[in-house]
């Protein structure tokens, strides 16, 4: 239960930075909108298209940001449910011994699969969020071409996941 409200209250934190960094993106738009007004037409109209740029970016990872987030509530409820399978597995079942220890290497087995697909699935979500976390740096940091690469990088594997994904259940 504890490790369930951790996980709800990391997810709140998380998008209330999502919200932040919208907050000084707006910001910037605005410090840009006034600068461009003072330096003139022709220089304000390629500042706000990078700007409209840089926010479409911004916006997308905030998105990926929060499905990550609801993914982290995921690890307590597995690490829940694994806690119930032991337990279930410890109570002393009617039967023959035989047919008692095969259910138990069959609850095992069935208990193992679902660790590992439940790992390989957590890898991948892992291995997005440090993708984030370096979008987030970048966008601190002003970094228009890595982020947009990195961006580049997500969208070119959003892609090949759903050419592999493609007419699975024909």
């Amino acid at each position: 239960e504890a490790d369930l409200k951790v996980a709800e209250l990391q997810k709140k934190l998380l998008e209330k930075e999502m919200q932040l960094k919208r907050l000084e993106v707006e910001r910037k738009d605005i410090l840009a909108e006034q600068e461009a007004a003072q330096k003139g037409a022709v220089q304000g109209v390629a500042a706000q298209k990078e700007e409209l740029a840089d926010k479409a970016q911004v916006a997308k990872l905030v998105e990926v940001a929060k499905a990550l987030a609801a993914s982290s509530a995921s690890s307590t409820k597995e690490a829940k449910s694994q806690a119930e399978l032991k337990s279930s597995m410890s109570h002393p079942r009617r039967g023959s011994a035989e047919a008692v220890l095969h259910e138990q290497e069959v609850q095992q087995s069935m208990s193992n699969r679902g660790r590992r697909m439940y790992l390989k699935a957590r890898v991948v979500k892992l291995a997005e969020l440090s993708e984030l976390n370096d979008g987030i740096e970048k966008i601190k940091k002003g970094d228009v071409g890595g982020l947009s690469s990195l961006l580049h990088k997500m969208q070119v594997e959003t892609k090949d996941m759903e050419a592999r994904t493609k007419n699975f259940w024909h």
